[in-house]
């Protein structure tokens, strides 16, 4: 594809979608009112429709001229014309996605008037953070652990850990995963941020003292180690206040949609496909199949550990 043609195309996307709404000429945006800055084949394309293709564009952080919107304008109504002239608006899957597009649009700008109704004050702002606070409240728990293949490896460990050998050197020395460099740090984390078994042995280790019980997850038999203890960290308000009004605002929707759901006459047709359970394996759980130690993914966002140190025995957590 032509870099011309990826810029009309974006140029396209940019541009309100509003071609249902023109009878005379099939297609074409409804022009705003003001100074006409260019005509091409006789339909003209006006100054606001300039300005508002330049302002897109900075929004976007894309870097334009109105000469250069002007002459994006005047290439996409070029194209415009020809595909109205080929029929393409008596496809029905384009009338089908002008369909589409055109409730996106009204969808949204009754969304907008909703809101606009129900402004959402500080009061509203501080009621949802402590109630995210509540929810989230829990500890953190700074650890080590030594990853090995076996069971008889583990308990060799801890039995030379009892005779006062040190932790870090023995994770240098004998660990398989990631943080076995770094003395099997694993830094703070949530529980929630491990496979249940080790979450489970976590949370039962008295800090400053390790597991005297091998713990076998997938990845192997590990050695856990606490350090330390704290109450999970929490952000400041005015830190989040973005993000807990949009959790205000698409909770508000979801209520009114289902409310407007209660008044109205809803009959799903669609019938669900019956799927097959796989019996779970000993490693691998019914549910869904752990990646290899190398592919596990990154732990969760409130882990101070890297990813690669954790790789062995983190799930990301779910919110």
């Amino acid at each position: 594809m032509s870099n011309i043609l990826k810029i009309l195309l974006i140029t396209a996307a940019l541009l309100p979608l509003s071609a249902c709404n023109n009878q005379t000429d099939p297609g074409r945006p409804m022009s705003p009112k003001g100074k006409v800055a260019a005509k091409v084949n006789n339909v003209e394309l006006t100054q606001p429709e300039v300005d508002g293709l330049v302002n897109a564009r900075r929004a976007a952080n894309q870097q334009t001229t109105p000469e250069r919107s002007l002459e994006e304008l005047i290439g996409l109504e070029l194209l415009r014309q020809e595909a109205v002239a080929a029929g393409i608006l008596d496809d029905p899957e384009i009338q089908a996605e002008i369909n589409r597009q055109v409730a996106n649009i009204i969808v949204a700008k009754h969304v907008n008037d909703l809101i606009s109704a129900q402004p959402i004050t500080d009061e509203d702002l501080a009621a949802e953070y402590a109630k995210q606070i509540e929810a989230r409240s829990g500890k953190e728990y700074k650890s080590s652990h030594i990853l090995v293949k076996t069971e008889d490896e583990a308990r060799a460990i801890i039995n030379e850990l009892d005779k006062g050998a040190d932790f870090a050197e023995l994770a240098k020395q004998k660990s398989t995963g990631p943080s076995g460099k770094s003395g099997g740090s694993l830094g703070w984390s949530s529980p929630s941020a491990y496979v249940p078994e080790f979450a489970m042995a976590l949370q039962s280790i008295e800090p400053g003292t390790y597991s005297k019980e091998p713990v076998k997850t997938q990845f192997g038999w590990h050695i856990i180690k606490v350090e330390e203890v704290r109450d999970t960290a929490q952000p400041p308000l005015d830190q989040v206040k973005p993000q807990l009004r949009q959790l205000i605002m698409q909770q508000r929707i979801t209520d009114h949609v289902e409310e407007l759901r209660k008044n109205a006459n809803v009959v799903i047709t669609l019938e669900e496909e019956k799927t097959v359970e796989k019996p779970a394996t000993e490693d691998k759980p019914a549910s869904e199949e752990k990646p290899s130690a190398e592919e596990t993914p990154a732990p969760a966002k409130e882990s101070t550990a890297t990813a690669d140190d954790t790789a062995a025995e983190k799930t990301p957590a779910t919110e």
